[in-house]
């Protein structure tokens, strides 16, 4: 509009051209304009002392036809344009450095700037809000089915909704539900069968001892080694029994404390009245500096039953019956140490030592059935502690006992 108004007034008083380029014009910072006729005469040129250079090639290109060019030069912008006017063609370029214009730039690029910063953070936030919303009920479900154990087959948390998760939950606690009448019923078959068994088999037993008073020597041979095989068979029996009433012992029932190197000291004295040619040596560690802090919780008879098992294994597998049972600290868990100078076992062997009816290359000879080492196990991790069997520094086998809750 303001080439075109120079174009009109170019003829008139160059007072009213200076005005007009003092009040409108010269608003731009350093802006300088200038006006050429189609033979390339000067017929205006702005106010200020901005230099403004115009190339051939701009101002051919104008004339071949292109009605405005734009480009930048030392920072400042240049626009030439071509304008026709009454059949006349002009030629006009300014320059100009665009302050106003340039800071508004700049401000809205910081607007942009800021608001993608802004979208971003809301992003991220909103993600995190929603993520944590979806894995926080399968964090949930993951920590609740890492306490379910064989012993403890608590239902997880069902949400009320009615999504995946819930659904999922639901299934589980109905394969719980299913896992629970199988346990129980494997339990109960255990116990149902090993309960009626114990009748006929003391029947046996007691026939067997008639018949033994009232027959011959060489008879007597025959029926003591029946009523031997019947023994074991009951042994068996009792133990199939005692391992099925362990695992329905209820948590109330291992509340009690129990002093554990009194209890040691107990199961030592009867071994050795079993076989008076045992010799068990105590040892208290110098980590143990309070005898309270040997007491552990839990039920004083499942774990006679375990230490009496330990200290009669680990000497019937001596070589020298000599044992040593050794009480520590480690970590605020107390260590049991039982060991002895038997035979060692393979690395095979330790991997099976803890299944049912395993039984060692150096048990020959030897009367068991291979269930007392796993009886031994179920009472110790009914009281949440561990048994591990491993040759020592001093090459003596030695099973460790852990019981690894505060006591």
């Amino acid at each position: 509009m303001t080439l075109h108004l120079l174009v009109k007034v170019k003829k008139a008083d160059q007072d009213i051209v200076r005005l007009f380029d003092d009040q409108m014009v010269s608003q731009l910072y350093d802006e300088k304009i200038l006006l050429f006729d189609k033979d390339m005469n000067l017929i205006y040129s702005s106010v200020g002392d901005t230099p403004l250079r115009y190339p051939g090639e701009i101002i051919n290109r104008l004339k071949a036809g292109e009605k405005e060019i734009s480009y930048t030069e030392d920072g400042f912008d240049v626009i030439a344009h071509h304008i026709r006017y009454k059949n006349a063609d002009y030629y006009a370029l300014g320059k100009a450095y665009d302050n106003y214009g340039r800071s508004k730039l700049r401000f809205l690029g910081g607007i942009l700037l800021g608001t993608f910063c802004l979208a971003l953070l809301l992003m991220f936030l909103l993600n995190a809000i929603i993520s944590r919303k979806i894995t926080t009920p399968i964090s949930r479900l993951i920590s609740e089915m890492d306490q379910i154990t064989a012993n403890n087959l608590q239902r997880v948390y069902q949400p009320s909704s009615n999504d995946e998760i819930a659904r999922l939950s639901a299934e589980f606690n109905k394969m719980l539900n299913r896992m629970e009448l199988a346990f129980n019923y494997q339990k109960n078959l255990v116990h149902h069968i090993s309960h009626e068994l114990k009748t006929p088999i003391a029947v046996l037993i007691s026939n067997i001892e008639r018949q033994t008073a009232n027959s011959t020597s060489a008879k007597n041979e025959f029926l003591d080694f029946q009523k031997a095989g019947l023994m074991q068979l009951a042994d068996i029996i009792n133990t199939l029994l005692e391992i099925s009433r362990f695992e329905q012992i209820r948590p109330e029932h291992l509340a009690h404390e129990i002093h554990l190197l009194d209890l040691l000291f107990e199961c030592a004295e009867e071994i050795q009245y079993i076989t008076p040619d045992t010799h068990v040596e105590m040892k208290v560690d110098e980590s143990v500096h309070d005898a309270s802090t040997l007491n552990v919780p839990g039920n004083e008879r499942l774990l006679k039953i375990a230490f009496r098992n330990l200290i009669k294994n680990a000497a019937d597998y001596s070589t020298d019956k000599h044992l040593h049972v050794r009480l520590s600290k480690n970590n605020g868990a107390l260590h049991v140490a039982i060991e002895n100078n038997g035979p060692a076992l393979s690395t095979l062997e330790q991997k099976k030592l803890f299944i049912e009816y395993f039984r060692g290359a150096n048990s020959q000879n030897k009367s068991g059935f291979g269930l007392g080492l796993v009886m031994v196990n179920k009472i110790l991790q009914l009281h949440q502690a561990t048994i591990e069997y491993h040759i020592n520094a001093e090459n003596r086998n030695e099973f460790l006992i852990c019981f690894a809750r505060p006591v």
